[in-house]
């Protein structure tokens, strides 16, 4: 929850980042938790079914746990909403806009579907609460193009779609 008071400036537009949850946005990732480079194919939003062999990819009964909260929270479009939902009401109380300058998911390890669902339900959100948006990033792990060695970079026509762009 947010509780600081605005600044007495009426040139500011407050931001932040939105990655909720990590478990899914994170998969793969060599960086933050270490538990994150184990996982791999996370579903978006996540059953019992298609969870239990994912539990069985973190060897360490803690960081295991962590990973079971993702599923027994039941991260989907409505928890998103929300939480996007308590910070425009920060912002609409303050008086002052909001702008969500980065969010994503990494793109390498995510199933396909399971990103596009949850980029699509994060920016869905957004306009909902009138809150402006910029993804992260345009061309690297959760990009909105990429690239083959060799090759020119491509437009990825499914996070077009998911973030209600047209081409």
């Amino acid at each position: 929850m947010l509780t600081q008071h605005p600044l007495s400036d009426g040139n500011v537009i407050y931001n932040f980042h939105f990655y909720d949850p990590h478990e899914f946005t994170h998969q793969g990732a060599g960086w933050g938790a270490a538990w994150w480079s184990y996982t791999h194919n996370i579903p978006y939003p996540a059953s019992e079914g298609n969870m239990a062999e994912l539990l069985k990819e973190v060897p360490d009964p803690a960081n295991r746990f962590g990973l079971e909260n993702y599923w027994l929270d039941h991260w989907d479009a409505h928890r998103i909403r929300l939480l996007i939902d308590e910070a425009a009401g920060w912002g609409h109380a303050n008086n002052v806009p909001l702008i969500c300058n980065e969010f994503g998911a990494y793109r390498a390890y995510a199933d396909e579907q399971s990103r596009m669902n949850w980029i699509r339900d994060v920016r869905t959100a957004f306009e909902a609460d009138g809150i402006g948006w910029a993804m992260w990033d345009y061309r690297g792990g959760f990009g909105v193009v990429w690239k083959e060695d060799g090759q020119p970079a491509k437009v990825d026509e499914k996070v077009v779609e998911a973030l209600g762009l047209k081409r």
